[in-house]
């Protein structure tokens, strides 16, 4: 989005990009975004588009009250894309396992969508259990997760043996009411 460059064969408009980060050190995530710009082939303008924000005190979380301070603040100057890394991070005062819980968190970012921004929302796949793999069982916490998104992905690892020992990552569609999916 900072680069507008095409994604997954599509148009991209190109816009401010706001990245709340309750997951990750800035010093492990912040070179990241250098990777991905030259592997872009995007300059230092795309860069710029970025702000990157970590919370003073992470173990507050994104609670109601903090959601509205950034309900306020997006509705001064929205960004084209906000994204909250991570569901498990910023929102763990949310038992996902209830349904009220989540449509609580959800309603509010609805709001904050509303007002301009696409949302992306981090989440954790869980660890494989019982024969099951991560595509198999979801997104972590529960499916009321996935019931409040609009579209869902999971992006996980190919086992190197399956791929001849290359570094591969598959995108599975979980859920998209955005409209007709490509292959």
């Amino acid at each position: 989005v900072a680069a507008g460059c095409p994604f997954l064969e599509a148009g991209v408009e190109q816009g401010e990009v706001w990245h709340l980060d309750y997951d990750t050190d800035a010093r492990l995530q912040g070179p990241w975004y250098g990777k991905v710009a030259r592997g872009l082939g995007a300059g230092p303008k795309a860069m710029a588009r970025i702000r990157y924000m970590e919370p003073q005190d992470p173990a507050q979380g994104l609670d109601l009250e903090r959601l509205a301070e950034l309900e306020d603040l997006v509705r001064v100057g929205p960004p084209a894309l906000l994204v909250i890394d991570a569901w498990t991070s910023a929102f763990f005062y949310a038992d996902s396992r209830k349904a009220e819980h989540v449509a609580e968190v959800m309603q509010r970012l609805r709001q904050i969508a509303a007002l301009g921004p696409a949302l992306l929302l981090i989440d954790h796949a869980p660890k494989p259990v019982q024969g099951l793999t991560a595509l198999e069982r979801g997104v972590a916490g529960s499916f009321y997760k996935l019931g409040g998104a609009r579209a869902a992905y999971l992006l996980q690892r190919v086992a190197p043996k399956l791929t001849g020992g290359q570094d591969v990552l598959r995108c599975d569609c979980l859920k998209n009411n955005l409209g007709p999916l490509g292959e």
